[in-house]
């Protein structure tokens, strides 16, 4: 079986393996009714078949669920909840979670039931693309922010450092700061109001939204959850500090260097990075939370940084402790993530390094050795990318399948049975 071509399997043997393909962690965590198995995800999918013969995770969540019928679970995804309409895996790229809701669609669409059984979506992020969804009272409002902070997600992987080089006049780095300030006005505006922290204001303007005010701003630990976000959304606004770092750069008298441009929407795109993932911890957090009042097992797949979130909230603030802990990374994260920031920027598919004899093309070996090289010296990206400018011939395709190829090392070895930590 290929990971990136996965479709429904029909499941006639029960028997579990104790290798699981696909993520790469696994946290095992226990209160005194619940256990919670937390898989972390690095969202690539292998173009070959997994190197040993173990059971895919949507194989073997499938087999776990019919195997033990007298337990009950909830399953939670990294994947698209909207009011009106249900999830299509196709809307985004291959997954893990986006396999797991495929293998289960029929259930998550409530089309069949295992009584065992919940199955949840947790990404609140894309409500906004919820066409149908007329919204109520002040619903907008957080639906703007959403709308918002996507927007700039696509306009800063839209050529933009090709952009940014093409700036020849201060007059043309103000006009597209200016630009860029239009696009994420809204937080702009928050981070004026001068009450209540940026965080705190982002955690008003989704309470704007009816059904966060109506089911979630009184259940048992939202106190807790709205602390833990605003504290880690005013973290990354105290570290990035978009605002201040704009109002130096529109008002500088000397000319505008385009590395500080792009170094300003890298900041930018982090934060906004931040933000976006603290409004999706805290809608994992909250129904986490609810289905705590059922005792049982809940099974959570996500994002490796979600994973992390909900680790530190738990154990912390919710009394879990770990039972078990595997995982291993396919390359270093920070190696991972460089690279993912890499390739979301679409600004060139030819690339050289000054620091490198111009005429030696590059391959994927060389782009490899860089990414470790670099990353060793930068531990942002803004160096980096200014290092490379366009010159030589170079297939980002190929590196992305270089590392799509190295997913099929990504498993789990159980030490015990499965049945041994089942709640």
């Amino acid at each position: 079986m290929i990971e990136s071509s996965f479709t429904k399997q029909n499941i006639d043997n029960f028997e579990l393996s104790n290798i699981i393909n696909g993520p790469v962690s696994l946290s095992i965590l226990q209160s005194s009714n619940n256990k919670c198995f937390a898989f972390g995800d690095f969202h690539l999918c292998a173009n070959k078949e997994f190197n040993n013969n173990g059971d895919y995770i949507p194989l073997f969540l499938d087999k776990l669920f019919n195997k033990y019928e007298t337990s009950n679970f909830d399953l939670m995804l990294e994947t698209r909840y909207y009011r009106t309409k249900y999830f299509d895996p196709n809307e985004t790229f291959c997954n893990i979670m986006n396999n797991v809701y495929i293998q289960f669609d029929d259930y998550f669409m409530n089309k069949k039931e295992l009584p065992n059984v919940h199955f949840h979506n947790l990404d609140i992020r894309h409500l906004h693309s919820d066409l149908e969804y007329e919204p109520v009272n002040k619903d907008s409002e957080f639906l703007l922010l959403l709308s918002t902070l996507n927007v700039f997600k696509y306009i800063y992987s839209n050529d933009l450092i090709q952009k940014i080089n093409n700036i020849t006049s201060q007059e043309e780095a103000k006009l597209f700061l200016v630009n860029i300030k239009s696009s994420i006005s809204l937080l702009f505006d928050l981070n004026n109001l001068s009450s209540h922290s940026f965080g705190h204001h982002i955690l008003q303007t989704i309470y704007r939204y009816e059904k966060f005010k109506k089911y979630y701003k009184e259940i048992k630990h939202i106190n807790s959850i709205n602390s833990f976000i605003m504290g880690n959304i005013n973290t990354s606004h105290k570290y990035y500090d978009i605002f201040d770092t704009y109002d130096k750069l529109i008002n500088k008298e000397k000319n505008i260097l385009s590395i500080e441009i792009l170094s300003l929407c890298k900041k930018i795109y982090k934060f906004i990075s931040d933000v976006d993932a603290a409004i999706f911890d805290f809608y994992m957090l909250i129904r986490f939370t609810k289905v705590l009042e059922r005792q049982g097992n809940i099974i959570l797949i996500a994002g490796e940084n979600h994973i992390n979130s909900l680790e530190c909230f738990i154990t912390y603030n919710l009394g879990f402790e770990y039972v078990e802990n595997y995982g291993k990374y396919i390359v270093k994260p920070n190696e991972y993530e460089l690279l993912r920031d890499m390739l979301s920027v679409n600004y060139s598919d030819k690339i050289y390094g000054k620091l490198f004899n111009k005429n030696i093309r590059m391959n994927d070996e060389i782009v490899l050795y860089l990414l470790k090289l670099f990353v060793k010296h930068y531990p942002t990206l803004e160096p980096f990318l200014n290092i490379y400018q366009i010159s030589c011939d170079y297939n980002w395709e190929r590196l992305i399948a270089n590392f799509n190829d190295g997913h099929i090392n990504a498993n789990i070895i159980l030490k015990k049975d499965i049945s041994t930590y089942l709640h």
